[in-house]
């Protein structure tokens, strides 16, 4: 992996899986247009772990996907997701994951 990591080229989705195992996280991976949002890869197992994030496809980039969130006063983006968040859910029940 630190060859890829150190190479020219791009990296394709073998990245994800280690970066999913290296950070104990799922990975839900989407693809985005103006029109629709499809779902690309994921690397979670049959038992999830405790953690995801969600990143979103757009052109030929990926953004981190966050929820905007209050606690009390403040408004804060989550972007790290337990696994019985109400939006990882719903992500997962909307897409067959």
């Amino acid at each position: 992996m630190q060859k890829l990591f150190n190479s020219s080229r791009d990296i394709g989705d073998e990245a994800y899986n280690y970066v999913a195992d290296t950070l104990n996280i799922d990975i839900y991976i989407f693809r985005g247009t103006t029109d629709d949002l499809f779902s690309v890869a994921t690397t979670a197992k049959e038992r999830p772990r405790n953690y995801s994030i969600v990143l979103l496809g757009v052109e030929n980039h990926y953004e981190l996907v966050g929820v905007l969130t209050t606690q009390g006063e403040r408004r804060l983006i989550q972007t790290v997701f337990e696994e019985t968040d109400y939006f990882l859910t719903v992500v997962r029940a909307n897409f067959g994951l």
